[in-house]
């Protein structure tokens, strides 16, 4: 894995923001008309609110994660999508912590005003059984 791509720093430094459990600088990663097809979430979730909606439970979860395989594209020089493995450890309603392993695509877009890379679709999904 090319842990050097501008692909995965961008994947990790999500990761790196959720693992903080603090929804402010998680939704400062995402475009304001991101969609996010989240891992525990029923439904897509449209926009900047309903996306915060999510993270607001999905913090409570502490989550960490690892990345454990990605493939990233360029698309142009405005757009990298990300696609690959990670797996999330997260407390569970025992108490304790359970390991999650989970597939991901990320669409990242540049914007062309300030050069900054933000999400503008997330899709993860928990990996189906063997």
């Amino acid at each position: 894995m090319n842990k050097n791509t501008l692909g995965y720093k961008l994947v990790q430094g999500w990761i790196d923001t959720v693992s903080e459990h603090d929804i402010g600088p998680i939704l400062e990663w995402y475009d304001k008309d991101a969609i996010l097809l989240g891992t525990l979430a029923p439904e897509p979730l449209v926009g900047i609110e309903e996306i915060g909606s999510y993270f607001e439970m999905f913090v409570e979860y502490e989550p960490e994660a690892e990345i454990t395989y990605i493939y990233p594209q360029r698309l142009g020089v405005n757009v990298i999508v990300c696609d690959g493995n990670y797996t999330f450890e997260l407390n569970d309603d025992d108490g304790g912590r359970e390991m999650v392993d989970a597939r991901f695509t990320y669409v990242f877009k540049r914007d062309d005003k300030d050069g900054e890379w933000y999400i503008s679709t997330h899709h993860s999904s928990v990996n189906p059984e063997e």
